[in-house]
């Protein structure tokens, strides 16, 4: 799951985005952007109560849209837990069990689709609290990451 190919940006690029994201909010120069994963957990649970209704009026683009659009919300997650192989694991899970979801909708199986969301839904409720459990080991401590952000300088 990563939407670089295995490539960071290169620094001058990567130094550039964050000067335009602490652009967009009052906070502090050199401030990285801080979030919880519960709220991109949250977000995650948003668009899959929209999959949901999709699934119910037989809508398959905006299944599909909406089941893409989580999966790549866990792939951003799942960057802020590198190196951590537990969370990524489950995080995986969660996103091949959305991605059969959709491969149902797409076949109009709309009622295997359904449980299949369900049984999504479960899985990540059950397993969302050891994954918060690992955040202050991840990219989501704000400590952690600035010094992945900016890096110390070598000589």
């Amino acid at each position: 799951m990563d939407g670089n190919d295995g490539f960071a940006p290169p620094p001058l690029i990567a130094e550039a985005l964050m000067t335009y994201l602490e652009a967009l909010d009052a906070r502090p120069p050199g401030m990285p952007i801080q979030k919880s994963v519960q709220q991109d957990l949250d977000e995650v649970s948003r668009h899959l109560n929209t999959v949901n209704w999709a699934l119910s009026v037989r809508d398959v683009e905006t299944v599909a849209f909406l089941v893409n659009a989580s999966r790549r919300h866990l792939e951003v997650i799942y960057n802020r837990f590198d190196g951590l192989d537990a969370p990524q694991s489950v995080l995986l899970s969660w996103s091949l069990s959305l991605r059969n979801v959709r491969l149902l909708a797409e076949q109009e199986r709309f009622v295997e689709a359904k449980d299949a969301l369900q049984e999504t839904r479960q899985m990540i409720q059950a397993q969302s609290p050891g994954i918060s459990a690992r955040e202050k080991n991840s990219l989501y401590d704000p400590e952690k990451l600035r010094a992945y952000v900016y890096p110390p300088a070598t000589p």
